[in-house]
Parts: structure tokens; sequence; C-alpha cells
């Protein structure tokens, strides 16, 4: 197995049928502001796309093995630890604004008793 090389790259980015593909999957999910995790990010084609379709923060990740099972594994661990700590943030901002608006509701419903 070779190294991954800039001129296997610039054939696949030069490939209108898979950049088509990118670019429309681009097109599809990335909204101003939003946070995109371009695993296998090679030479950053697609994570230059995603900023300039408005992505305030793309996490680049490429890595590279001789070993296929952990050039696989790597990058899919990364990418789990990151869904997971984004699905626990998440989770504790829904937590914080439902306690939140639960203090608040109770507080207008005492109000319009009082009145």
């Amino acid at each position: 197995m070779s190294a991954y090389s800039l001129s296997a790259y610039g054939r696949m980015v030069a490939d209108p049928r898979r950049w088509s593909a990118v670019q429309a999957a681009l097109e599809h999910v990335v909204r101003p502001g939003s946070t995109v995790l371009d695993l296998g990010a090679g030479y950053g084609s697609a994570t230059f796309e995603a900023v300039a379709r408005g992505a305030s923060r793309v996490i680049a990740v490429e890595f590279w093995s001789h070993d296929r099972n952990l050039a696989q594994a790597v990058p899919n661990a990364i990418a789990d630890e990151y869904l997971a700590v984004t699905k626990s943030s998440q989770l504790e901002t829904t937590q914080e604004a439902t306690g939140w608006l639960g203090t608040e509701i109770e507080e207008l419903r005492q109000k319009v008793r009082a009145a």
C-alpha cells in the first residue's frame, strides 16, 4: 500500500461524479453557522467548501496508517467521541433550559393567580 499522494487526491477531486456528489451533500447539510466534521479530509477541499457554504467551524480529520484496520478505527473513534460529546452537551443545554423555563413558568403562574 502506498502513501496517499497529492496526484491521487487531485484525480479524486477532478472526478466530476465524485466531486459533484460531495458538493451536493454539502449543499444539503451545511448551513450558516453550522459545525462540520470532515473525516478523511485529505488536503482540505471539502473542508474549504464547507466554509465557503457558511460553516463557522470545520473539524478536519485526516489519519493514515499502513494498517487498514487502524486507518479505519482512529477516525471512527474520533467521530464517535465527537458525537457523544456533542450529544451530551446538547442534553445538558436542554436540561438547563428546561429547568430555567420551569422556574419562569411557575413565577408567571403565581403572578397570574395574584392578579
